[in-house]
């Protein structure tokens, strides 16, 4: 109990039993005005706390939810890359004896062609990338790890996949005169 002049009042543990105090207090004489303003001080204090944690809680989410975004976008960029290698290509084919059409489905257009001596002469040139199995695997290692480090191999793994991007080759294919590979060469091969 705390006293005020000569009457004694009750300290009071939350806002009820101060209200409860209030409206008995004005029965027996008390002034009203007095425990109204530490009512509504009381009030304007447990608003304030709810205030607080609400921007408390507000200032949380919003920084949860920044990290996500900055993470996220950058976490997929190494996982992205290994996923979208070249393919590998089946470089056995080029041989003696192979069809131009299976080449060229193989390694797509020629970057050059052209005849001489009644022959065709055509250059390849192509990107060596890796099975599906390897790129996948690559991809899979590069989210755990990103998702393990809370993004920060994306400092490791996006130079590594710039990197390890396939290797260039180049192959000159002279041709006879029914289209089948007579003569291949590789002229870069990395």
């Amino acid at each position: 109990m705390a006293s005020r002049g000569s009457i004694r009042v009750p300290d009071y543990e939350n806002i009820h039993d101060l209200f409860i105090f209030s409206a008995s207090s004005s029965k027996s004489g008390y002034r009203i005005h007095g425990f109204t303003i530490k009512l509504i001080h009381c009030q304007k204090l447990q608003m304030n706390n709810i205030r607080m944690d609400m921007i408390n809680l507000r200032n949380f989410l919003l920084s949860t939810a920044l990290t996500v975004v900055l993470i996220i976008p950058v976490s997929g960029c190494s996982v992205f890359m290994a996923a979208k290698q070249p393919e590998k290509k089946d470089i056995s084919l080029l041989k003696e004896g192979v069809s131009r059409t299976v080449l060229i489905s193989e390694f797509g257009a020629p970057v050059i062609s052209e005849y001489k001596d009644s022959r065709r002469y055509e250059i390849f040139k192509f990107v060596q990338g890796y099975s599906t199995g390897a790129k996948a695997g690559r991809a899979f290692f590069h989210g755990a790890a990103s998702v393990v480090t809370l993004g920060l191999w994306e400092l490791v793994g996006t130079p590594t996949e710039i990197t390890f991007s396939g290797d260039e080759m180049a192959f000159l294919v002279k041709y006879d005169e029914n289209d089948v590979a007579e003569e291949v060469v590789a002229i870069k091969k990395d």
